[in-house]
């Protein structure tokens, strides 16, 4: 028996939500602050109250997987900004 669990494994019997994001007109940014780690995954360190990001459903310590699905739990901090970004403005949902 195999016992090593797939991605699909973990999420089906993990925590996972998705959390959909929408800029606001009267809000700069999206109410979250991403934790710059050494390597991914990367964590959501603040979510701000009365903020997209807490309407949206986003906790402090989440992992952030995906946006706008690409997949950025592989890829190094930087470039989770530069994608989180070019999602801000190319469409009001992330």
């Amino acid at each position: 028996m195999n016992k090593t669990k797939s991605n699909a494994d973990i999420f089906r019997n993990g925590n996972v939500c998705l959390c959909l994001l929408c800029t606001w007109p009267n809000y700069k940014g999206l109410g979250f602050h991403l934790m710059e780690c050494s390597q991914p995954p990367h964590l959501i360190s603040l979510v701000e109250s009365n903020s997209p990001a807490a309407a949206g459903g986003l906790k402090i310590w989440d992992v952030l997987i995906a946006i706008n699905n690409k997949t950025v739990s592989n890829i190094d901090y930087a470039q989770v900004i530069v994608i989180l970004n070019a999602a801000r403005k190319n469409t009001h949902r992330l």
